[in-house]
């Protein structure tokens, strides 16, 4: 255990000096504390970035590091002079073991340091905050060396601020990161930017500023954002859902693949909470303090220390930032985890529609639809509040707590007021629901009338007919739209003043309540700290009952996706695929080699189309197999034409090989002359948005992709 030997001991403000903590509190507690954290975590750190491969770095990185590392040498180089200073000249310092543990914490600094800057992409998080800490408590450790007139401390206080300068240096250059200068401009536009920024971009979003700056100038496009992380690809996502969802249930399996940074979000709301119930008992801890500073005018041997005045004030403002970051990266974990529970089960949904067997196929494509857009947004909604479900409890044990401090049992006065008012609340969303749902019928009905009338227009015109549409249109709008619509801004006024009451009554009923029942004067510093209280208690109030509504939607949303996911698929084992040059139905019923091209002859039901069918695996095998080599290409009876060019429906997702595209289209599948009918030739769009097609011409586009795909079969 550490030993004192300054005369002050261990506590925390100095009695000799104003405004000053002890020698043994700065170098036992605070500069030990933080070289002890930072050596642990840097050795964890380098033991993990050992084991991968070094990454290249431009010339200018390179001499970054080296800067770095020399500068760090130098830290190291002098703080290892003060331990033998401190052993060998037998200097009398407060703490001894301080002064062990900095050239120790250097050293795996700056092993940390090399393997960070030649291993990773970033700037070390641990780097960037360890030497902004470690210098501030150096700066009060310099000060009370030179308060206390300490001259045998000379030559350690030098050595002491050769280590921060050069550690200050260092810092610096770790700003820069490792990939300084390593990327060229149009390289970097084509990754994201959260690859590369440092903890301070994170924290404070700068990483965002390039495309503020642009979209201040002018509009932005798609093409402006920049690209997403490998890791929030829709691709990936649903890939990670799908390994998941191999071992777990759904609501298991989206924890697994996206709970990570949810869980970190709950630690983060969890820490944000904790400071916003902190920030009441501060104001009520600065408000007693200047009324005994203003009390003690007349006793000024009673007058409190200004350094107290000076704490409470950094530490409020410190509470306040820490606050701040962690409620903002709070709403970011939780809304990327939304958005990428979003994606991965629209992936899955839509991956899982296309291999669905003949008997699940019966379902509407609207269920699934709804699947996509209401149940998959339902989780989402989930992740974005979910969390109010364990923080929400939190704050209000939190809150009854404080105000019991505070007011005594009139405090719970105000508390069933508040929970007394939110049922009002909920009948009164109610019924703004029920209006906002017959708005949109009304809106719907008229929307109807407007597109009939635009549809036919020319009969309307014809035959007079305008103002017979014109009253019917003006009766949708006058009677029914704009009357609801005053009534919903009749009950929406009426929510608004309720709620914008109601923490005036609470506060009203529960301070004459206090000022009947207790003998304790309602003095600043209890009045303001219980506004606050009331104002934190307020959100989870009114946002319990609407997640505990969310979280009940989700579980029937999971439900359904559960049995979607989990319906029947086409049987992946009716095939086989083997290095083989034949295809073989049955016992050598048909073989057709590699190469070949075959007819099947039959009657009308004979099994013609059943045969393809079961190669391509669309029919369900109920005995035996059917054994394929190498890939196949179908080309369907009812053809399925995409919304694009004629060119793209028959690549289909291919690369674009020219002589033998024009060797597809120079056969019978799909003649120049017939391309040459249409303007734009082969870019000529078809489908929804294009030209109709005939069923020949899509028959014939269906059959080049089929050539085009190049498939053995």
């Amino acid at each position: 255990m550490a030993t004192c030997r300054d005369i002050e001991g261990w506590q925390l403000v100095s009695r000799l000096r104003d405004f000053d903590t002890t020698p043994c509190f700065e170098e036992g507690f605070l500069n030990s504390g933080l070289l002890a954290a930072a050596l642990l975590i840097a050795i964890s750190k380098s033991l993990t970035l050992y084991n991968t491969g070094p990454s290249e770095r431009s010339r200018k990185s390179t001499w970054v590091l080296r800067a770095k590392l020399a500068f760090l040498t130098i830290s190291f180089g002098s703080s290892l002079a003060n331990v033998v200073l401190v052993a060998y000249l037998h200097k009398s310092v407060p703490v001894l073991q301080s002064y062990i543990v900095e050239p120790l914490t250097l050293a795996a600094v700056v092993v940390f340091s090399y393997f960070n800057h030649t291993r990773t992409r970033t700037a070390s998080a641990l780097l960037l905050v360890f030497w902004p800490l470690y210098i501030c408590a150096m700066v009060v450790w310099t000060r009370t060396v030179i308060s206390k007139g300490l001259h045998s401390f000379v030559v350690i206080l030098s050595l002491k601020l050769t280590t921060v300068g050069a550690g200050a240096i260092s810092y610096a250059l770790e700003c820069f990161g490792p990939e300084v200068g390593l990327l060229p401009s149009d390289k970097l536009n084509k990754e994201s930017p959260l690859l590369t920024a440092n903890i301070y971009s994170i924290w404070t979003f700068s990483w965002m500023t390039p495309l503020m700056k642009k979209g201040a100038s002018q509009y932005i496009t798609v093409d402006d954002l920049p690209p997403l992380k490998s890791s929030d690809e829709s691709a990936n996502l649903g890939q990670d859902l799908k390994n998941a969802m191999e071992r777990y249930t759904l609501w298991k399996a989206l924890f697994v693949a996206y709970g990570r940074p949810y869980a970190f979000a709950a630690g983060l709301k969890v820490l944000q909470d904790l400071l916003a119930f902190l920030q009441p008992q501060l104001l009520r801890w600065l408000l007693s303090y200047i009324s005994k500073y203003q009390n003690s005018r007349l006793q000024p041997n009673e007058r409190p220390s200004k350094m107290e005045g000076f704490a409470i004030a950094l530490i409020m403002f410190i509470a306040s930032v820490v606050q701040t970051i962690c409620l903002n990266q709070y709403f970011q974990r939780t809304f990327e985890t939304g958005m990428r529970v979003r994606a991965g089960l629209v992936t899955a949904i839509y991956e899982k529609a296309l291999v669905l067997s003949n008997d699940e196929r019966t379902r509407a494509t609207g269920d699934i639809v709804n699947l996509m857009s209401v149940d998959a947004t339902r989780l989402q909604d989930l992740c974005t509040y979910g969390l109010i479900a364990i923080s929400g409890p939190l704050q209000i044990t939190l809150a009854f707590i404080s105000l019991y401090s505070l007011l005594g049992w009139a405090a719970f006065v105000g508390v069933a007021i508040m929970v007394f008012s939110i049922p009002l609340n909920t009948f009164i969303a109610r019924i703004l629901k029920r209006m906002q749902e017959q708005q949109m019928k009304n809106r719907d009905k008229r929307t109807r009338l407007m597109s009939e009338l635009l549809a036919n227009i020319k009969s309307i015109k014809l035959y007079a007919w305008e103002y017979s549409f014109i009253r019917k249109i003006m009766d949708v709008r006058n009677n029914q739209e704009l009357k609801m619509l005053r009534k919903i801004g009749i009950v929406t006024a009426a929510n608004t003043a309720l709620w914008s009451g109601i923490p005036l009554l609470v506060a009203f009923s529960s301070f004459a309540t206090a000022a009947v029942t207790s003998s304790t004067p309602l003095t600043p510093d209890v009045i303001f700290p219980a506004i606050s209280l009331f104002m934190l208690l307020q959100f989870p109030l009114a946002m319990f009952s609407q997640v505990t509504s969310n979280i009940i939607e989700a579980v029937v949303s999971v439900q359904r996706l559960s049995s979607f996911l989990g319906a029947d698929e086409l049987q992946r084992g009716a095939r086989k695929f083997i290095d083989r040059s034949t295809l073989q139905i049955g016992d050598e019923v048909l073989a057709v080699k590699m190469g070949e091209l075959v007819g099947i002859l039959g009657r009308v039901g004979a099994g013609k189309s059943s045969l393809l069918s079961a190669i391509i695996g669309d029919m369900t095998c109920l005995d035996g197999e059917v054994v394929v080599c190498g890939s196949i290409a179908y080309a369907p009876q009812n053809p399925w034409i995409l919304s694009a060019t004629i060119r793209d429906n028959i690549l289909f997702s291919h690369e674009y090989d020219e002589a033998f595209y024009n060797m597809v289209i120079e056969g019978r599948l799909c003649t120049p002359s017939r391309l040459d009918a249409h303007a734009n030739g082969d870019l000529t769009e078809v489908g929804e948005k294009g030209i109709t097609l005939s069923g020949g011409q899509r028959a014939r586009i269906a059959l080049a992709r089929a050539v085009y795909a190049r498939a053995d079969l």
